[in-house]
């Protein structure tokens, strides 16, 4: 029987270019979902590049209407699926806290998951996937989809990152491994625990050139302000729930604003924020996220009100220690926190408020312990011999050395138990080659910094009109690349058809 594959298609257009390529060298029933922008579905309508037997259009059946949700649809949906929609709507940037130009309310947000579940609902009817394709979900309408395939049985194949540098794995959800996988473990090709650091520092010189980097020139900003203003902001863009609210006004008076939090904001922080750290001091590492971040939204929706976690976790460090808590140097994109926040934090009598462009690598060397929601830093700690703890399931969670809390009033215990907990090399061995086994080497991000620059004025705007020229140009240019992606999306397919 022929697969029936499902594609989640936006203007992440790596996936586009995965699409075709996995067409020629697959042979399946290719349907797709498409969330295009108004300038974006001319191209994508009438292009012959990458021709699907179906496509149903996201934005053509989501948009507010201000009706009454049908709460006895949502809630026999809720005990079909095993879906709790509250919990993904906390998980939503634009519903919850992060949304400057529009406060949706209660029956919005119904409204909103009512027709998307239908929607999806049609689509699975009408397509009868095997798998589905999907990018790494950031809103809550992925994250939706993928939990309705998953309840269906349908294989979700997604690029996951293995946080080592540019190794990626195809699984089914993003940034964890799919099973224990078993692999014969070679001591031969151990390292010692400083070539195995250098390893693991690729990947946050990587995360914080890309801060650097992003959204920089203030030239190409100009530009791509004068196109969205003239060609983009108007009624149809803003009917896109992502959009909903946003004036020209409102967009100019926000943008204009975040360019004055990013000077007065980093200027207190400059004031209130330590820039040494003193040898010999006691103190537990806390490594903040970025915020809105979907590694923190999307993967630990319990966990993701970062200053309740810190207070709670400096109720539990040990008397001679203090709880040193890192600013993320990319939080500058979004303008820093609030004043009163960081003014709130060195309230806190043991804790302090590290400035962000203090060397990660020194706080790893001196601390006891690292803390985060689920970032990279416990990885990279137990790389310097620290154990770590995590509120929520990562990748690296299979190590010994870190623990995952699931209440409060147990970290006081565990953290007195980590801090007398020595990392095993053996075992950190055995990770890395577990992780190299079974990831592959793809140019992401340096793909994905061609395409914004090529295509969305360098990430400023992505309603943009594309040339099938430009397009055919650009997979031309990086055919080896996608040829690899396909191929390593074909192995995932043969792996979960030969082990159903």
């Amino acid at each position: 029987m022929t697969d029936k594959i499902l594609f989640w298609m936006d203007s992440n257009l790596i996936y586009f270019g995965l699409s075709k390529n996995l067409k020629e060298n697959y042979d399946a029933q290719y349907y797709a979902i498409t969330d295009y922008s108004e300038q974006m579905k001319s191209f994508f309508s009438k292009q012959k590049i990458m021709e699907f037997e179906k496509k149903w259009s996201y934005r053509d059946n989501v948009y507010l209407q201000k009706k009454k949700p049908d709460i006895e649809y949502l809630k026999k949906f809720e005990k079909k699926y095993g879906i709790d929609l509250w919990k993904l709507a906390y998980s939503e940037r634009i519903f919850y806290k992060f949304n400057i130009y529009h406060k949706f309310k209660s029956d919005e947000i119904l409204e909103i998951f009512e027709k998307e579940c239908k929607f999806f609902e049609k689509v699975l009817d009408e397509a009868q996937p095997n798998f589905l394709i999907i990018k790494m979900v950031d809103y809550h309408h992925g994250l939706l989809l993928c939990k309705m395939c998953e309840s269906k049985g349908i294989k979700i194949l997604t690029m996951s990152p293995t946080r080592f540098a540019n190794r990626y794995m195809i699984t089914e959800e993003a940034g964890l491994l799919d099973s224990k996988y078993k692999i014969e473990y070679d001591e031969t090709k151990n390292k010692s625990l400083e070539e195995l650091r250098n390893d693991i520092k690729k990947y946050s010189i990587q995360a914080v050139q890309h801060g650097k980097k992003y959204k920089s020139s203030k030239k190409i900003q100009l530009k791509a302000s004068l196109y969205f203003f003239l060609k983009v902001c108007n009624d149809n863009y803003r009917k896109h729930i992502l959009h909903t609210g946003r004036t020209r006004f409102s967009v100019l008076k926000n943008e204009t604003k975040l360019i004055f939090n990013k000077y007065f904001r980093y200027r207190l922080l400059n004031k209130i924020a330590r820039k040494e750290i003193k040898k010999g001091e006691k103190f537990v590492y806390f490594a903040l996220h970025s915020e809105p971040e979907r590694g923190l939204l999307i993967p630990s929706p319990f966990y993701n009100n970062q200053f309740s976690v810190i207070e709670n976790v400096a109720k539990s460090i040990p008397v001679d220690h203090k709880l040193f808590v890192k600013e993320h140097p990319v939080q500058g994109i979004f303008g820093w926190r609030e004043p009163r926040w960081y003014k709130d934090l060195i309230k806190l009598p043991n804790v302090e408020l590290i400035h962000p462009h203090v060397s990660t690598n020194e706080l790893l060397e001196n601390c006891s312990l690292t803390v985060s929601i689920g970032s990279t830093i416990g990885l990279e700690g137990a790389f310097f011999n620290k154990p770590g703890i995590v509120f929520t399931d990562v990748i690296y969670s299979i190590l010994n050395s870190i623990v995952k809390i699931n209440n409060f009033t147990e970290m006081p215990e565990k953290i007195k138990s980590l801090l007398n907990t020595d990392i095993s090399i053996n075992e950190l061995n055995k990770y890395v080659q577990t992780i190299e086994k079974l990831s592959f080497v793809f140019e992401l991000e340096k793909i994905r910094k061609d395409i914004v620059h090529r295509f969305y004025y360098d990430d400023f705007v992505r309603e943009v009109e594309i040339s099938e020229d430009e397009m055919k140009k650009c997979l031309e240019d990086y055919k080896t690349e996608f040829n690899l992606l396909a191929n390593e999306h074909i192995k995932k397919i043969n792996y979960y058809k030969n082990n159903s």
